[in-house]
């Protein structure tokens, strides 16, 4: 179903060889392109040609329609692979046709410009092969406008859970993270993302959260939409708040190089607060009124209460903080073992607790405006006294940095730190588990 896009050229050049390796006969393979009506490719392109053991030989950069393509190739199998938009990503350099080709350049997980892909597979053998390369878009497009925000509110940004963060050679999508969409207001007073590109995922649902900041508070409205985001599908999502609790979404789109549009409608409002944290995991043993936890006290004599949310006369929700922590971690974005915090974080038990997370990025930024100077200290102390390890504003002389929002962005316990891009290839960060817990009061 993907429309598709052909460059156009259709003449020869000679790239260079590593002469070294190469010492048979080089066959010239001219790249025959053509482009579709009513597209036009994204200048310039990237080609590059991979042997059957899955190694880079050759390499060329189209700068545009007027550059004539065509590779120089010893006998072989190959692999032919074209980029178009790439530099609006983090391009890798090939080694090897299973690493990463490209990643998204900024912290949100999103790129301004479509990216475009293709492939063909061919056999040089003979003096002259010729090979036609369609490319196909390897992106969703994502635009999401939201009315009738109230007009104290400060603040809109719209969060996707786990979608890839980067591409290999080899076309397979990798790295989850969350990707976060910040709107803009306006004129008429809508607010807007704007259009957005984002790898598609392989999940049979995408969950969306929108969160609302006024007066410094933040309140998030989420929805699953039951379908994993697909390639070259365009998704315009409008929606309209409403005080009563609901907020409507539709959509429709129709542009030229793309799939049908996906269209849905569902809704969520102001009765359907989204937790911080993954859903509360109920107590069953009611607590005492006249014993409410409070931030940095002891709950059921060896969890740790980070803060208290959503307190009423009967109930209450705990935020607990992990009393093991963990130093020396990569972060999402490392090549090398980007899942390593997540794994931790899968497998922490603490008592009888399990499903710990990765602090939100909203919850980070709690934590270190509630723990700095005296009342970081006041923690440590209870941590230590359950034996468990300190929560560090500097460690080896250095200052110390906590993994947040998959692992994707750091924080600090400190003032002033702010919630900062995680590092590619910091390797010293830091990492405490939450866990958010629900209790009634008898």
């Amino acid at each position: 179903m993907a429309a598709v896009l052909l460059v156009s050229a259709c003449d020869t050049i000679e790239l260079p060889d590593d002469k070294g390796s190469i010492t048979h006969k080089q066959h010239k393979v001219n790249i025959r392109t053509r482009t579709a009506v009513g597209t036009q490719p994204l200048y310039p392109i990237a080609v590059y040609a991979f042997d059957d053991t899955g190694r880079c030989r050759a390499r060329q950069t189209i700068e545009s329609v007027a550059t004539p393509l065509a590779l120089s190739l010893p006998s072989g199998n190959y692999r032919i692979v074209a980029l178009s938009g790439h530099t609006a990503y983090r391009l890798e350099e090939p080694t090897d046709v299973n690493a990463a080709a490209l990643s998204m350049s900024t912290e949100n997980n999103q790129a301004e410009q479509p990216l475009m892909r293709g492939e063909a597979a061919l056999t040089v053998g003979t003096s002259k092969t010729s090979v036609t390369l369609t490319l196909a878009y390897a992106v969703a497009g994502m635009e999401i406008t939201l009315s009738n925000i109230p007009s104290a509110v400060e603040a809109v940004s719209v969060k996707l859970n786990d979608l890839p963060r980067q591409l290999t050679w080899n076309n397979a999508y990798s790295s989850p993270s969350a990707t976060l969409l910040p709107c803009r207001k306006n004129s008429d007073g809508t607010w807007s993302t704007g259009t957005k590109y984002v790898f598609p995922n392989d999940r049979s649902s995408t969950v969306l959260s929108i969160s609302l900041t006024e007066a410094s508070q933040t309140r998030q409205y989420g929805f699953t939409l039951n379908s994993g985001l697909k390639a070259a599908t365009p998704y315009r999502l409008k929606g309209s708040y409403s005080t009563t609790g609901d907020m409507l979404i539709d959509g429709e789109i129709l542009s030229i190089g793309w799939n049908a549009p996906f269209e849905s409608t569902f809704s969520f409002g102001a009765g359907q607060p989204l937790p911080l944290e993954p859903p509360s995991s109920p107590d069953d043993t009611p607590t005492s009124p006249n014993e409410r936890p409070r931030a940095g006290s002891v709950w059921k004599g060896h969890h740790v209460v980070a803060f208290v949310e959503n307190e009423t006369a009967e109930a209450a929700d705990l935020i607990l903080l992990s009393t093991q922590g963990w130093s020396n971690l990569p972060s999402a974005l490392s090549t090398l073992s980007p899942d390593e915090a997540q794994g931790l974080a899968q497998t922490y038990t603490e008592g009888t607790l399990t499903g710990w997370s990765i602090p939100s990025q909203e919850t980070a930024r709690r934590l270190s405006e509630l723990y700095s100077g005296e009342q970081l200290a006041q923690l440590n102390q209870t941590l230590s006294s359950l034996g468990g390890e300190p929560v560090y504003t500097t460690y080896n002389q250095k200052n110390a940095r906590y993994l947040c929002e998959a692992a994707t962005m750091s924080y600090a316990f400190r003032l002033g730190g702010g919630i900062l891009a995680a590092g590619k290839t910091v390797k010293n960060y830091h990492l405490r588990l939450v866990k958010r817990v629900h209790i009634k009061f008898s």
